[in-house]
């Protein structure tokens, strides 16, 4: 296991998160989910978005079975952890008592099949539980890792998944549903996945206006903290500092935007901690 207690102190110092990185783990058994320190349930039924919230904000580890009624949340329990419903054959009472598949979203049922479809899923009856929890815990080893943090942030962290084995980035959205846009599909693509936080992250996630989250593999995770050392290196660091837009840069710019003089500058770790 890494040790993620100094990665996350690393990544701390670098961009600076208003709250706790996360584990997400999905689990083949419920009994799995005993062996967790830690962990605890939740006692009612609830949205996986508050789930997140209570990991990040309180540093709760939390595991939940959504394939025995956890969650409210169909996106959560049609993701792979139970079989969808038979939208076709529904009736229209019962079909108008889905929000997430009927005209809440979109206008027609063929439009919420469409939607439906793109949702990424895991492979069906696969996975009986999940858990989440922050990072530096170390509880268990995650499938993937979960930022929330600001637009300025997320540039920065793509430069530093991109400093080596550069490549462009492409991220998705469903709408409706940012919890499958960054876990789910970063957990079956095994590629970085960023997503805007959707209606029901702000309404019972409490996400802030500013921001979004991106979801990474372990490996992509460390990566990224290299690369944003390799960046701090060489002045480009967060918080980004503003400059006049009236005033003309010239050679001052450097010095403005990379803290770069002409006898040199710091490059130590350490000095975005002072």
């Amino acid at each position: 296991m890494a040790n993620w207690e100094e990665l996350v102190k690393d990544f701390q110092a670098l961009l600076r998160p208003r709250t706790h990185l996360l584990g997400w783990k999905v689990l083949e058994k419920e009994a799995e989910l005993e062996k967790i320190p830690g962990v605890r349930r939740v006692g009612h039924r609830y949205f996986f978005c508050q789930a997140l919230t209570l990991a990040r904000t309180l540093g709760w580890t939390i595991g939940a079975s959504p394939a025995k009624d956890d969650f409210w949340c169909p996106l959560t329990t049609y993701g792979g952890f139970m079989p969808e419903p038979d939208w076709d054959s529904m009736s229209d009472e019962d079909y108008s008592r889905c929000p997430p598949a009927d005209n809440y979203w979109v206008s027609t049922r063929e439009d919420a099949r469409k939607r439906l479809q793109a949702i990424p899923k895991l492979p069906e009856g696969r996975y009986q539980a999940m858990v989440v929890g922050p990072l530096y815990l170390g509880s268990f080893e995650p499938d993937v890792i979960l930022f929330y943090g600001t637009p300025a942030q997320m540039s920065l962290l793509i430069n530093g998944l991109q400093w080596t084995d550069y490549e462009r980035l492409q991220f998705h959205s469903v709408g409706e549903g940012a919890c499958t846009d960054a876990l789910t599909q970063c957990f079956l693509s095994q590629k970085p996945a960023m997503a805007i936080p959707c209606f029901g992250e702000r309404v019972l996630g409490g996400v802030a206006e500013d921001e979004l989250d991106m979801a990474m593999t372990p490996e992509a995770f460390i990566k990224a903290i290299d690369g944003l050392k390799a960046l701090f290196a060489r002045g480009i660091r967060y918080p980004i500092r503003q400059g006049d837009p009236m005033v003309s840069p010239g050679p001052a710019f450097f010095e403005l935007a990379y803290g770069q003089k002409a006898e040199g500058y710091p490059l130590t770790l350490a000095d975005i901690e002072e």
